[in-house]
């Protein structure tokens, strides 16, 4: 009879986020953010240490959102993250491995009177590396959105919208 797996969690996780709001002029506004985290779960087995699982992660972000003409604004801005993740014993089935993703974004959007247009685009990069065997992969990945939003009388509105969205691999899904 096998006996009850407990799960040893422990997470640290510092965030910090800040504004600054202009009045007059293109660049409305700043908003930055960092934040870490220490993640470490262990599998215990009743008395017995089973797999261990550690995962260490950062993230930045820096937007700036800007006015540029009286019908014309949006924002834009870059977000960074690095990881390292790991997972050692029997069970484990994912190698220790590490990653960096850079990441560039756009929005944008036109007010016509009754009408409105949005376009945005994201455009993002990562190499992911496993730390045994030598084994590293680039991803390259582009999402774009546009929608349009025309109010009508009497209280009702169209609204249309396209986009097409990518999702780059995760350390895990890509080496398990």
């Amino acid at each position: 009879e096998e006996e009850a797996v407990v799960i040893g969690l422990e997470q640290r996780r510092l965030d910090l986020e800040g504004a600054w709001r202009f009045g007059q002029g293109a660049v409305k506004g700043v908003k930055a953010r960092f934040g870490v985290a220490d993640y470490r779960h262990t599998e215990l087995e009743g008395e017995e240490v089973g797999t261990r699982f550690t995962n260490q992660q950062w993230e930045g972000r820096l937007e700036l959102t800007h006015s540029l003409l009286a019908s014309l604004s949006g924002a834009a801005g870059l977000q960074v993250m690095g990881r390292e993740f790991a997972a050692r014993g029997e069970e484990a089935f994912v190698p220790p491995s590490h990653g960096l993703t850079v990441a560039g974004f756009l929005y944008q959007e036109i007010d016509r009177g009754p009408m409105r247009f949005q376009v945005g685009a994201r455009a993002e990069g990562q190499r992911m590396a496993r730390d045994v065997g030598g084994i590293d992969r680039d991803h390259v990945g582009l999402s774009v959105s546009a929608g349009m939003n025309w109010s009508l009388p009497h209280g009702l509105g169209l609204a249309l919208s396209a986009g097409r969205s990518v999702k780059l691999p995760t350390l895990e899904e890509l080496f398990s």
